[in-house]
């Protein structure tokens, strides 16, 4: 067969032009301003890892309940009622206490019924003789459950993408479940590790006697001195209030470390707490366990603050994370 010569430069052509649009798939980019486009391969073609979390229900309601009941006691303390024998009860998602007075009843209830929520209907409340309870509701839960999926969504993928994982699939399943496909991912085990780390900071006061628990503290370990501190339960800061993490060299100490920032809201919080508790320590609790506490010199008012405590790059990356 006989083919002209324009004919074969142009099939010549062709074929180099292949080749070139090829050569991103085995090479690195020599220049960052050149057009390498390469072919990102999928779980069917490249392998990668296959991950499917779900949303610690239990948990949520544990904690839901835990700020009810500071929210219904300082409801009461705001208008002057009493109340006796304050009892939490994880199993039943119930609050219960006795009445100090049946003269009080009508006011208790609703004081309590205005007590405000971020979901309608969260709560009910009822009244059986002296003992008056509060029952989260299920659906009301169920709809917290499907906010907290979303915004565990946009966290995950945050995670993820900082990690530099190429051409992540992240999507809901179901009410409480996130899907995580992620292609030629090299360091499976770092992702795992990073995914289902829960790194809840809290900020805390410590017990007026600080080495023995008393009721409303729990011992929690102190990783910096290897000792247990007793830490007041109630929260007077918590991590949904920070709005950034990084990780930064410490100007002090040349070491790695974690700074933060807070919201208005948590900034109004902690400068609060520490305006009205000068003189007491505060504790920064992450995960249950105590990473430092400083003694409160004066208001901190800032909403900004850093955590130290040996870190490498990579550790103060993954915690920031």
């Amino acid at each position: 067969m006989y083919y002209s010569r324009l004919r074969l430069l142009g099939v010549a052509g062709v074929c180099l032009l292949g080749v070139l649009l090829c050569l991103p798939n085995f090479l690195k980019a020599p220049s960052s301003s050149l057009p390498w486009r390469q072919i990102h391969l999928g779980l069917d073609l490249k392998g990668g890892s296959y991950l499917l979390l779900q949303l610690d229900l239990k948990s949520l309601e544990h904690d839901r309940l835990l700020s009810l009941q500071d929210q219904a006691r300082q409801a009461l303390l705001d208008h002057g009622l009493g109340y006796r024998d304050f009892v939490r009860d994880d199993a039943t998602q119930r609050l219960s206490f006795t009445l100090r007075s049946d003269a009080e009843r009508d006011s208790v209830l609703s004081t309590l019924r205005a007590v405000p929520t971020a979901v309608p209907n969260e709560f009910q409340v009822a009244a059986t003789g002296e003992r008056i309870d509060l029952i989260l509701q299920h659906d009301a839960m169920l709809s917290r459950a499907r906010d907290a999926v979303a915004q565990s969504i946009e966290i995950v993928r945050r995670r993820i993408d900082a990690t530099g994982a190429i051409d992540p699939s992240i999507a809901r399943e179901g009410d409480d479940r996130i899907v995580v496909e992620l292609p030629g991912v090299s360091d499976p085990e770092r992702i795992k590790t990073l995914l289902g780390t829960t790194a809840r900071l809290t900020f805390r006061l410590l017990a007026p006697n600080p080495t023995a628990a008393s009721p409303g503290s729990t011992m929690l370990e102190d990783i910096s001195t290897h000792t247990q501190l007793a830490v007041q339960d109630h929260v007077d800061v918590d991590g949904t209030d920070l709005t950034n993490a990084g990780a930064v060299i410490d100007q002090q100490s040349g070491g790695w470390a974690v700074t933060f920032q807070l919201n208005s809201t948590g900034a109004s919080a902690f400068g609060n707490v520490t305006r009205t508790n000068v003189g007491r320590r505060f504790a920064i609790v992450l995960d249950n366990k105590v990473i430092e506490a400083p003694n409160i010199i004066n208001p901190i008012t800032a909403g900004s603050g850093q955590i130290t405590g040996g870190f490498d790059a990579r550790s103060a990356s993954d915690l920031a994370l």
